[in-house]
């Protein structure tokens, strides 16, 4: 990608705003920039299953586990909202 784009630029203005935003349920962002065109961003290694392949298992999830799957959720985002993220 361009750069100079105005794609890349969001991107990156996006990117170092959300690596700004520290809280335990959100992935943290270390690195954002460009390398031979090519925007990238760096973020921490989660050892385990993603919520995606979670769902696609066809795992049941009981009301408790999805009200607590939604509450901290809703903190990651309420957080990120703090950082106007």
């Amino acid at each position: 990608g361009d750069q100079s784009s105005p794609a890349s630029e969001r991107f990156r203005r996006e990117a170092r705003a959300s690596a700004m935003v520290r809280h335990v349920n959100i992935c943290p962002i270390f690195d954002v920039g460009t390398i031979d065109g090519v925007n990238f961003l760096s973020m921490a290694y989660i050892d385990g299953q993603s919520l995606a392949a979670t769902l696609e298992s066809g795992e049941e999830f009981s009301v408790p586990r999805c009200l607590h799957l939604i509450r901290r959720l809703a903190e990651a985002l309420q957080e990120a909202h703090h950082h106007d993220v």
